[in-house]
Parts: C-alpha cells; sequence; structure tokens
C-alpha cells in the first residue's frame, strides 16, 4: 500500500471496513498492524488523507494513540496520525478541534522513546505548515513540556525534542 495508486484502489474496492474492525479488535497485533496500514495508505496521499478524515479514522487512531494498552499500537497509531495529517490543513484543523493536541502531549508524557520522536516529528511539520497550530501549541502549555522532557537524563530522541522547540 506504500504505491499510491495502490492505496487509492484499496479505498476503492472497499478495503477500509477491513483496517476499521482491525483498530477494534482484542488482538494489539492487529490493531498496530492496521494503524500501520492506515499510515502507508495516507502518506503523501491527499486522496486517502481526504477518504479518512471523511471516514472518521482521525478518531479511532487519537483514541488508539490515548487508551491502547499496547505501546506498539500507541506508537503506530501516532505515526499513521501523522502520515494522515502532516502538510494537510484539514487534517491538522480537524485534529486539533478533536483535541488531537492534548492526546499528544499526553503521549509525549509517557515514557517511550518511539512516542516521543514520532509526536516531536509530527508536532514540527505542523507548525511549519500552519502558524495558527504553533500558536495553540504554545497557548497549551505545549513549550514547558518539552523542556521538561529535556530536563531528564540524556536520550537519544532528544534532539527530535529540541527540533520542535525550534
Amino acid at each position: 500500500l506504500g504505491n499510491i495508486d495502490m492505496s487509492c484502489n484499496f479505498h476503492k474496492i472497499g478495503g477500509l471496513p477491513a483496517l476499521e474492525k482491525c483498530l477494534a479488535s482484542e488482538e494489539p497485533s492487529l490493531r498496530s498492524g492496521a494503524a500501520h496500514l492506515l499510515g502507508e495508505l495516507a502518506q503523501n496521499n491527499p486522496y486517502c488523507q481526504d477518504r479518512l478524515l471523511e471516514e472518521g479514522f482521525l478518531q479511532l487512531l487519537l483514541s488508539q494513540l490515548d487508551d491502547d494498552s499496547s505501546p506498539l499500537a500507541q506508537v503506530k497509531a501516532l505515526y499513521a496520525l501523522s502520515c494522515l495529517c502532516r502538510d494537510n490543513l484539514a487534517g491538522l484543523s480537524k485534529l486539533g478541534a478533536l483535541g488531537g493536541w492534548q492526546v499528544l502531549v499526553r503521549a509525549l508524557q509517557r515514557e517511550e522513546p518511539r512516542l516521543t520522536t514520532k509526536g516531536c516529528f509530527l508536532l514540527a511539520s505542523a507548525a511549519e505548515v500552519d502558524p495558527s497550530v504553533l500558536e495553540e501549541m504554545v497557548s497549551m502549555g505545549v513549550v514547558l513540556q518539552l523542556a521538561a522532557i529535556l530536563e531528564g537524563e540524556d536520550r537519544l530522541e532528544h534532539e527530535h525534542v529540541v527540533r520542535a522547540l525550534v
């Protein structure tokens, strides 16, 4: 599904309901796998980004990121969210409207380096695309949250935190 034409075809043949069922599965590997495939569908693909937004996948992925018991499923949900919203003004707007920035801040507070890396990448990318997102993040205290991450012991993902701060 990394090929844009195949991703569009996947939607056209009705593949999204299968991924929606997998996101709701009891099995963590199905939830994480479905989120990964959603990311592959959405990455750099405006057609699929629009369809996923229309069909409510942004909300499902935010719930998975915030509530899933599996760290891998959380990481894959954040990957898919990033692919869905990156360079997509409608996606970024909807992410903010759904409280997605608060969900992202909660994810950054977890002790999972992959969440920190992917979350900071999304924050930095979003701030470059839409200045209103930057203002919203600053008003929410994201700068303080990122600075708190840097106060801890040195970690490899700190370079991504610094990029997000910049």
